[in-house]
């Protein structure tokens, strides 16, 4: 049988937020051609830093400092550790839109951007969905009016949380005014007579219909 001469754990120092895992750890045994090359893994304090006993998976508990000990298994007691500094992991409580109502004309974009809070959040990011697509998409915060309508658009905490944010869009189409007519289109008056002129426009279902008058 050959046994284990050393273990070597790397890396030697681990940051992990609360709540969180890692799984970058591993160990090296010498000789490479031991008998029994497993390993098993354990922690100094599960209620700061826990890990699976087979993969060397750690997960942070609470913020402090705990030691990841790989054991090999043959007997020899050979063994080699990390240490483990968690933190606290700060959640968004959350979500400020740079806007939470607009109207869009068809085709156009916007760009909404999001505000975390607190400042000092761990995962500051977020992802975005739309509640009618078919009306609004929304990519990175980046609003398409695709068709007339009403959406909502919602950014989510990335981290977990239930912070959330919404805007309400609307979605028009903006028709242009492709020809103005007035009537009459030639008059003869006398100095210091009044008489209403009138202004017709085309199409009749123009967003726009009213018209500038100048002499």
């Amino acid at each position: 049988m050959i046994c284990v001469n050393s273990v070597s754990v790397y890396p030697s120092r681990v940051s992990v937020k609360a709540g969180e895992w890692y799984r970058g750890a591993y160990a090296e045994i010498s000789p490479k051609n031991a008998s029994d090359p497993t390993v098993t893994w354990s922690s100094s304090n599960p209620s700061i830093a826990t890990v699976n006993p087979d993969t060397g998976y750690i997960k942070g508990i609470n913020p402090g400092t705990a030691t990841i000990y790989a054991t090999a298994l043959d007997g020899s007691g050979k063994r080699d550790s990390c240490t483990v500094a968690v933190s606290e992991n700060i959640h968004v409580s959350s979500i400020t839109l740079n806007a939470t109502n607009m109207t869009m004309n068809k085709g156009s974009y916007y760009t909404l951007s999001a505000t975390v809070s607190p400042a000092n959040a761990t995962n500051k990011s977020v992802y975005w969905c739309s509640d009618n697509p078919d009306v609004a998409t929304v990519s990175n915060g980046v609003v398409h009016a695709v068709s007339t309508g009403n959406a909502e658009i919602t950014a989510y905490a990335a981290d977990g949380s239930t912070a959330r944010a919404h805007c309400q869009v609307n979605v028009y189409e903006n028709i242009p005014v492709r020809s103005v007519t007035v009537s009459p289109s030639c008059r003869n008056m006398y100095v210091g007579e009044s008489a209403y002129l009138h202004a017709t426009v085309c199409p009749s279902n123009a967003t726009n219909q009213l018209v500038a008058w100048s002499s």
